[in-house]
């Protein structure tokens, strides 16, 4: 792979075929503060979709979601569960429980669920859920380590007892021994294998495009995940130890800065994928860990720009893939690079010398699939730009973004209907505190604050201030800046593709004084209000410019439709209960032939018939209703997320910078 890339790179030819021309224009007229695009306009992003109040709201209700879904599949789990458990080869009763694994809840994690999506509305990634499958059972946990625990007290089994093997990050699973038992050594205890078996025979049968799932039997702290290490003598029944809880967390915790340069080395992934540049080995997971150990490091922090960020990722991976050690952070005796063949990693620290050497390009290329960057090629292409004029030039940019976004998810978009029977349904009862985080992270106002504080952030004070107050301490922790001094930006052009016609709009303005309009329209002040209140601003397009207003409607027809797509109600106890009447009139022996062929004779009979007796027990009396009231009525939060993200008083989320900053009319 690294000797493809050599022909490619020396020309830089190889990145000019696939993307678009104003790639290359940008990075000229830029030049060497051509960084300053993705320092702003890429923080900007990651403010906008991944506050943490906001993020965990989204995710809570795809768990209710999940968990309504996931009634239907309920009971034939639990006949899977039994007749596995009744066909163990070595089977105590004195030390196993009588009982087999219960499923207790779904969790979502994985890069979507971190904030580190790749994702493109309309183009996709290759970011996903990881949906985890919490199992339980009754037994308590043996004290870790590699020491046989002593014998107990037939009262006190069943224990599990996790053993270390040696692969770090790997354990086994046994019964601690009773006093009572017959056997010399503890017997295994849910072999990872048979447990993975469970979990595919459950998705085979459940539907026939649903991807492989991986079942998780946890103690607080950390996941068990029915993964041996491959080659390991022990490999079919060991299991890899997962610190997905802690990952989400900490990844959430990040600065946005540092969070977003994962995101883009991500994407220039991507961008590479298209351009037959392939960089499979390169995982995001190594990306991820990579981050979390250059955030403790005492040069980087909130003020650290997404191309330094970048650099120093590929700079950390590079020295630690030489040194053939990709150390985990929270437990770093695991190598999470062990299984890299030396080829392998020669291929990775190939394609991250690539990404440095062409870095400005690739980053500018990332920008320019999310933003519209035509403010940047104003005036004569070929004459670059000086760093404070690329810097207004951003600051117009993020005040025109402010401005539409306030528009496509004002209040009364009619994109919103969808969003609601989408979300109440599932926030309302069970977790009803997320629910006004999650309403606020979708909406205009929201994404106002993110552009317009990133517009502050780029543009150089003294080309704002003009003896106005521009900044005033709210409390402690809070800052307001006034908005004003920025409509200043805005230029002719600016403002005819945000009003369509500026003299109709502001002589119907002069006309009507409009409320909330304390200043002329061809002020600072007057731009702001106009330009900041969405529905003032509409009524002044559809009575002064309806071709203006034509043009909107049509677009709030589109992410109508779009969002309709996106937002469907969920089920509701009739359709489940519907759902599960379908299936106890099915032939249940014939599903399990035709999905596990594999499944011998009596199993299958066996399988069946516990299948269809769990299906009448949960459509007999109430219980299908207290299984759906329980789903959509508590979120468990087993994970123990809310106190991150949530004051005790429900009115305030905590920052986790300790400080907060509001732009205001």
């Amino acid at each position: 792979m690294p000797l493809a890339f050599t022909g490619w790179s020396r020309g830089g030819g190889w990145w000019r075929r696939s993307w678009s021309p104003v790639v290359q224009q940008l990075v000229t007229r830029c030049g060497s503060a051509a960084h300053l695009v993705a320092d702003t306009l890429l923080v900007a992003d990651d403010l906008v979709w991944n506050p943490g109040p906001g993020k965990q709201a989204h995710i809570t209700s795809c768990e209710v979601g999940d968990a309504v879904w996931g009634l239907v599949g309920r009971p034939l789990l639990s006949a899977l569960a039994e007749v596995g458990a009744a066909a163990a080869a070595a089977r105590c009763r004195h030390c196993q429980p009588r009982q087999p694994l219960r499923l207790v809840t779904c969790n979502r994690s994985g890069s979507s669920a971190e904030g580190l999506s790749d994702g493109i509305i309309g183009e996709g990634g290759t970011s996903d859920f990881d949906i985890m499958l919490e199992f339980d059972g009754p037994f308590r946990w043996a004290p870790p380590g590699a020491e046989k625990p002593a014998d107990i007290e037939p009262h006190s089994a069943p224990q599990l007892w996790a053993r270390p093997t040696d692969n770090a990050g790997f354990v086994t699973l046994h019964w601690a021994r009773t006093a009572r038992c017959g056997h010399e050594e503890p017997l295994e205890a849910l072999p990872a294998d048979s447990v993975r078996r469970l979990m595919l025979d459950f998705c085979r049968v459940r539907m026939d495009v649903w991807p492989d799932g991986a079942p998780w039997d946890t103690s607080f702290g950390v996941h068990l995940v029915p993964t041996g290490r491959p080659g390991s003598k022990t490999e079919s029944i060991e299991y890899r130890i997962s610190l997905s809880r802690a990952e989400l967390l900490a990844v959430r915790q990040l600065c946005p800065g540092l969070r977003a340069a994962v995101t883009a080395l991500k994407a220039i992934k991507n961008i590479l994928k298209e351009s037959g540049v392939a960089m499979d080995d390169l995982k995001s997971y190594f990306i991820k860990t990579a981050a979390l150990w250059l955030a403790q490091e005492p040069h980087g922090g909130p003020r650290t720009g997404v191309t330094d960020c970048v650099h120093r990722l590929l700079d950390w991976l590079e020295r630690r893939l030489d040194e053939e050690r990709l150390p985990c952070f929270f437990y770093p005796a695991i190598n999470v690079a062990a299984e890299l063949t030396a080829d392998q990693r020669q291929a990775i620290i190939g394609s991250l010398r690539l990404v440095r050497e062409h870095l400005t390009p690739l980053l500018m290329a990332c920008c320019e699939k999310e933003w519209s960057l035509d403010t940047l090629l104003e005036g004569r292409p070929t004459e670059p730009l000086s760093e404070r004029q690329l810097r207004l030039r951003l600051g117009r940019t993020l005040l025109r973004r402010a401005v539409l976004s306030g528009i496509q998810f004002r209040p009364t978009a009619p994109c919103w209907e969808s969003w609601w029977s989408w979300s109440i349904p599932r926030l309302a009862r069970a977790a009803p505190r997320l629910l006004q985080w999650f309403h606020h992270r979708m909406s205009g106002t929201h994404d106002q604050q993110c552009f317009l504080l990133m517009a502050w952030s780029v543009v150089d004070p003294a080309d704002l201030a003009d003896g106005e107050p521009m900044t005033s301490p709210v409390g402690d922790v809070t800052v307001t800046l006034d908005v004003t001094p920025l409509t200043r930006l805005l230029t002719d052009s600016d403002l005819r593709r945000l009003l369509g016609e500026p003299a109709a709009v502001a002589a119907w303005c002069r006309r009507e004084r409009p409320a909330g309009l304390t200043a002329e329209p061809d002020t600072p002040r007057g731009r702001a209000e106009l330009l900041l209140r969405p529905e003032l601003l509409l009524r002044a397009l559809g009575e002064a410019v309806p071709r203006a207003m034509d043009w909107r409607r049509e677009k709030d027809r589109e992410r109508k439709e779009d969002w309709e797509g996106n937002y469907q109600p969920p089920a509701t106890y009739q359709q489940r209960r519907e759902r599960l009447e379908q299936h106890l009139s099915c032939d249940l022996q014939y599903n399990l032939r035709v999905k596990l062929p594999e499944m011998d004779g009596p199993t299958v009979v066996a399988t069946a018939g516990l299948w269809r007796r769990r299906l009448q027990q949960l459509l007999s009396g109430d219980r299908l209703r207290a299984a759906y009231d329980a789903a959509v009525g508590r979120w468990p939060d087993r994970w123990q997320l809310l106190q991150y993200y949530l004051a005790e008083d429900d009115k305030q989320g905590k920052s986790a910078a300790g400080a907060a900053a509001r732009v205001s009319l």
